[in-house]
């Protein structure tokens, strides 16, 4: 509306309004093609098209407003729900007085996604510049990803039955600290998963893929601290570490959870990157990971993870084939955690291969 605007005025078309309000909504959208060949003691594949519509609403010149929704079609199954589109974000972004805040359903990025990446209820405010403090409190949201559980069979009496524990927590709140010192990029954090509750689930019978609850309780809060460091060791190659740490959590309740470990760290090398807007820009990136399992509440990976903790690499590159179109190809090579006698890692390997349109 806006370009034709002089014209329609001198018509005596009013569309002043009508345009300004057109032009406070943009509507963008993401389509990921990805296919997945799982290895070492996995089988199997994944195979699927997500997609999503991104709405951008400026409220005023302070507030804005995103939306988005999300569907997915899995071509390894005939799901008859895939038809469904679910609101995956909705969250408002502004300043209020010297603080920046986030507030809604929006999705928490906690020590580089190595704890948890995925969407979250509740409200994130920060305030500075060069030394960031970013304080937040909210209700994790299952995107898909288990929060805390294993898999395996289950002891004693019921031997060769699958069982599984659920482990979820109600709430998240924490607090960090970013600051740029010179070359280097610092965070301090500490973040508390609350109101805890672990269930264990046992198969009605062998092979039955039908299961009931056979016990529960409250479990501790998972306290864990960060401190990590960024910088660039040449020029477009950075290296990034971080190291976490589970303060008290414990779930001694249960025999099978005594020897599950409690720190965590990464290592992370990056080589320039693949930019949607330039045809031509690739980059390449590799992850060293030893992840006990308070460690891990929804990692960003898209490699298999396990539900123990894990401990392995991550190879992977990326290329503009074309405006707006971004290629990447990913190999993991990880190795379950033992946390007890009866459950012992598995070997988790995964090629992962996707291709990104935006528009």
């Amino acid at each position: 509306a806006a370009e034709f605007a002089d014209e329609l005025d001198s018509l005596g078309v009013r569309v002043a309004n009508l345009e300004k309000k057109a032009d406070n909504v943009k509507v963008t959208g993401q389509v990921r093609y990805h296919y997945a060949d799982y290895g070492g003691d996995l089988s199997g594949r994944d195979n699927a098209l997500r997609s999503r519509i991104w709405v951008n609403g400026q409220i005023n010149e302070d507030w804005t407003y995103t939306g988005m929704f999300q569907n997915i079609q899995d071509f390894t199954d005939n799901d008859s729900e895939e038809d469904d589109l679910d609101f995956q974000r909705a969250y408002v972004e502004g300043r209020l007085g010297g603080l920046d805040v986030t507030a809604g359903r929006y999705n928490m990025f906690l020590v580089n996604g190595n704890l948890y990446n995925t969407r979250a209820d509740g409200v994130e405010v920060s305030y500075g510049k060069d030394v960031k403090l970013t304080a937040f409190a909210a209700k994790p949201t299952d995107s898909d990803k288990d929060l805390y559980s294993w898999i395996g069979k289950y002891p004693g009496n019921y031997t060769g039955k699958i069982a599984y524990r659920d482990m979820e927590f109600e709430k998240v709140y924490g607090a960090k600290v970013d600051a740029k010192l010179g070359a280097v990029d610092a965070t301090v954090g500490y973040t508390v998963f609350t109101d805890g509750t672990s269930s264990k689930y046992r198969e009605t019978a062998v092979g039955a893929d039908t299961f009931k609850r056979v016990n529960g309780k409250d479990i501790d809060d998972n306290k864990v601290w960060n401190a990590g460091v960024a910088f660039d060791v040449a020029k477009d190659l950075t290296l990034r570490a971080d190291y976490l740490y589970a303060t008290d959590y414990s779930d001694d309740g249960f025999a099978d959870n005594k020897d599950m470990g409690r720190d965590g760290y990464v290592i992370g090398l990056s080589y320039a990157g693949a930019k949607a807007s330039e045809p031509g820009s690739w980059g390449l990136y590799a992850n060293y990971y030893d992840q006990d399992r308070p460690t891990v509440m929804a990692h960003t990976m898209n490699g298999y993870y396990g539900t123990q903790g894990f401990e392995g690499y991550m190879v992977g590159g990326n290329v503009t084939l074309a405006k707006n179109i971004v290629a990447a190809v990913e190999w993991y090579d990880l190795e379950g955690k033992d946390i007890s006698a009866a459950y012992k890692g598995e070997d988790m390997q995964t090629l992962w291969t996707e291709v990104v349109f935006t528009f």
